[in-house]
């Protein structure tokens, strides 16, 4: 996962929030470029606060504070913080149902430029 992830969790069975839905949160610090990655579980991404674009099957999108944007099943995604300010998403995805039916796949891709701030 790229950045500060926390992923949250059911308190009483250690797994997803639902079983049909996993959610995490991401602090993207300033001048953060995520890993180049794909996996076959889509996700939907709220921005909780600051600025920066997510390229998305090789196009940019820009995005900023209360913004939703999806990166759907084996599309590849690079998150980027360009600003002075950090970034915080808020991410829920399909994951538990693709892994429990045995079809979650990840690819990083361009391992040898992944990195961060």
């Amino acid at each position: 996962m790229d950045g500060i992830s926390l992923k949250y969790t059911n308190p009483w069975s250690g797994g997803p929030v639902l079983p049909t839905i996993s959610c995490r949160v991401q602090r993207l610090v300033p001048g953060f470029r995520g890993a180049a990655r794909r996996h076959t579980a889509a996700t939907i991404l709220h921005v909780v606060r600051g600025e920066g674009r997510t390229v998305i099957s090789g196009e940019e999108f820009a995005w900023t504070d209360k913004d939703i944007f999806v990166v759907p099943s084996w599309a590849s995604y690079q998150h980027i913080v360009d600003s002075s300010s950090d970034a915080v998403l808020f991410a829920y995805s399909n994951e538990p149902v693709v892994k429990a039916l045995g079809l979650y796949r990840e690819e990083l891709l361009y391992p040898d430029r992944a990195g961060g701030a």
